[in-house]
């Protein structure tokens, strides 16, 4: 598919021990001390995120089923195994070309 005809999607893994920080325009992950930034496309996000006071809300995560995560660089392992899962979300941005290990790209149809 084209650029121009498709949005894309990048998978963010849910993980503890790493701190999530969304400026507008960039996602940023840490652990420990190598950030991993996503630039921010649009709002076209699938997974959405409201505050509510103290609490933050997640809406429609998605679970991979056959993954884990390499827990040093944050990427998704294929297992083979369907009882491995890994949980995340659909930001509408992209990462750098260095950075594929650690997403999986979707494209969805521009709806018109």
């Amino acid at each position: 598919m084209a650029s121009g005809t498709a949005d894309e999607y990048v998978f963010v893994p849910l993980v503890n021990d790493v701190n999530y920080e969304y400026n507008g325009k960039t996602l940023t992950l840490r652990k420990n001390s190598t950030p991993i930034e996503i630039k921010i496309l649009g709002n076209k996000h699938i997974t959405k995120i409201n505050k509510n006071n103290n609490r933050i809300d997640i809406n429609n995560i998605l679970v991979l089923t056959g993954y884990a995560i390499n827990e040093n660089s944050l990427g998704l392992v294929h297992t083979l195994d369907p009882c491995d899962y890994v949980k995340g979300i659909l930001v509408n941005g992209e990462t750098t070309p260095l950075l594929v290990y650690l997403n999986k790209k979707f494209l969805f149809p521009k709806l018109k």
